[in-house]
């Protein structure tokens, strides 16, 4: 019976003692709890969205949430769509625009319209927005500006002049219209015509180095157009 005591207090006598045990569990407990913790904290950091960086990319949130809250508010589509076009998501873009236009059109929202047409490589679809903001105000300049831009940047230079030149009567002292209208009858072979439209861009921006080098190309020193006004 002695023997059988002694092997029942060897059984149920644990080899470690209780307290170091529990020591141990409650220490990979809380080591768990900490990694769980840990995953969810880093989670939650990753799955939120990121904030704006740019003011291009602050521009769009806060039109983003102007529209959500009025969005039959035109202006704020129109903005919007501004928005994305700087930001490259010319589709995205469209879609606002067009829906800015059924709210209320006014010729700033198809000169947009058109920008973001272009970025989609549908410049039949541009001209024919700008044509409706020219309709709309003839006197608005950015929608024969953009026009022209269009014609120059696919080399129809025929095309830029009219366009160029309707700009200029409604803004003479736009350097950058000239330029690019110097640079289109040059294309065309108007030399002379060219050269007056470079002395035009200098005689509103004296340091203007695109038009000064157009005309010490041809050969001609680089000084303003003067005028009977005394300017």
């Amino acid at each position: 019976m002695a023997v059988q005591n002694e092997k029942n207090l060897t059984v149920s006598d644990p080899q470690t003692p209780p307290s170091r045990s529990i020591l141990t569990y409650l220490i990979w407990i809380v080591g768990a709890l900490i990694l769980v913790i840990g995953v969810m904290i880093i989670w939650s950091v990753v799955s939120e969205p990121a904030a704006p960086r740019t003011s291009a990319e602050r521009d769009l949130a806060q039109y983003e949430d102007l529209v959500k809250e009025q969005p039959q508010n035109a202006a704020a589509r129109a903005g919007m769509g501004a928005a994305l076009v700087q930001a490259g998501a010319y589709q995205r873009a469209v879609e606002q625009l067009n829906t800015a236009i059924k709210l209320g059109a006014r010729p700033e929202y198809y000169v947009v319209l058109a920008e973001a047409r272009v970025g989609l490589g549908d410049t039949k679809s541009a001209i024919s927005a700008l044509k409706k903001a020219q309709n709309m105000n003839e006197s608005y300049g950015s929608a024969w500006y953009a026009e022209g831009k269009i014609y120059f940047d696919e080399g129809e230079y025929a095309k830029a002049i009219g366009p160029f030149n309707r700009t200029l009567g409604l803004e003479p002292s736009a350097s950058d219209v000239n330029y690019l209208l110097g640079q289109s009858l040059e294309k065309l072979g108007k030399r002379e015509a060219a050269i007056d439209a470079y002395r035009k861009a200098i005689k509103y921006l004296p340091d203007y180095a695109e038009a000064i080098d157009a005309l010490e190309a041809l050969g001609v020193k680089a000084e303003p157009q003067t005028t009977g006004d005394g300017h």
